[in-house]
């Protein structure tokens, strides 16, 4: 009976072990397990189980209730600084509230948990539109001018006759189109009947601008003037004991002429303050003063006192 309880005590043991080796649960270091390949897990397979875990876990996130929260903004992302959207993330009484600013107008959308606008947005404003009809104010002007000038005319005998000399005129501009010159000559030089003449002139002119909002304006000049020479006919004489030393006296006689000129010029506005300007007239004059008759014709002997000549001017504007 003793032996009987010592074989039953030790096949016991062995019995209740072998469904587990069965299973293939072999502890470490046990004789009477068999060497087994195990296979390599599938990697995608797992990966497909974590992805539908995550999907499952943030589905579960999405339904469970959410504290109710103060509405908090997030940071100002760089979006907004380059002028695009906005969005603008919290919570409001549970719920999920998207807010999108659109640049420019800042146009608001509201957003709600499903994706869908919350709200009707409002219009955006419309766009600025330039005003295009303003005019500005024209100021009056004033300015100097400052020129050279020459004035050619026939001669007797081709005696070079020719005139050159400087020039100043004020100018008062009430109006872009239209301008007051008053102004002053001084010219000398050798005249039709070859006498050195030096004469001196003042004028009162109109100038139109026919385009005075441009750089380069073109404009038309017309006036009066009057004017005083001193002619030199050469033919001096001497009186007595200073005839051998060379002094003698000249026979200078003075005219008086009124006369009126008109013509086109050309502005060059290099600035709102200057320019630069060329132009070209024609002139009339008559003698007015009782001096002997001033042109004398050698064939017929018949004289007159009026005389034409060109004139041209370059000169420098300075307005203000």
């Amino acid at each position: 009976m003793r032996r009987w309880l010592l074989s039953a005590s030790f096949l016991i043991p062995l019995t209740l072990s072998a469904p587990a080796f069965a299973d293939g649960d072999c502890p470490p270091g046990s004789w009477f397990c068999e060497d087994v390949e195990v296979p390599k897990p599938n990697l995608d397979d797992a990966d497909d189980q974590a992805d539908d875990a995550g999907t499952q876990a943030q589905g579960d996130a999405q339904v469970a209730p959410k504290k109710k929260k103060k509405k908090k903004k997030a940071a100002q992302s760089d979006a907004d600084a380059a002028g695009q959207a906005v969005v603008v993330q919290g919570q409001e009484g549970g719920e999920t509230v998207i807010i999108v600013r659109q640049q420019p107008g800042q146009r608001v959308v509201v957003v709600g948990p499903d994706g869908q606008p919350a709200a009707e947005p409002p219009p955006e404003p419309p766009p600025a539109v330039p005003r295009t009809n303003k005019k500005k104010r024209w100021r009056e002007r004033f300015g100097l001018n400052l020129r050279l000038e020459a004035a050619a005319f026939a001669g007797r005998n081709d005696n070079g006759a020719g005139l050159g000399g400087i020039g100043a005129s004020f100018r008062w501009r009430p109006s872009p189109y239209f301008a007051l010159d008053v102004g002053t000559d001084l010219m000398g030089g050798v005249d039709y009947n070859g006498d050195d003449r030096v004469e001196l002139s003042g004028a009162l002119s109109g100038i139109v601008y026919f385009n005075p909002g441009d750089v380069v304006q073109i404009y038309g000049i017309g006036g009066i003037f009057a004017s005083h020479a001193e002619v030199d006919d050469g033919l001096g004489y001497c009186d007595g004991y200073y005839c051998g030393y060379g002094y003698g006296y000249s026979n200078s006689t003075g005219r008086d002429y009124v006369g009126a000129d008109a013509g086109l010029g050309v502005e060059f506005r290099l600035s709102r303050h200057f320019g630069l300007s060329i132009d070209g007239l024609a002139l009339i004059r008559q003698k007015v003063d009782d001096s002997p008759p001033e042109f004398v014709d050698a064939a017929t002997g018949e004289t007159t006192d009026t005389s034409a000549a060109g004139l041209f001017r370059a000169g420098l504007n300075f307005w203000w």
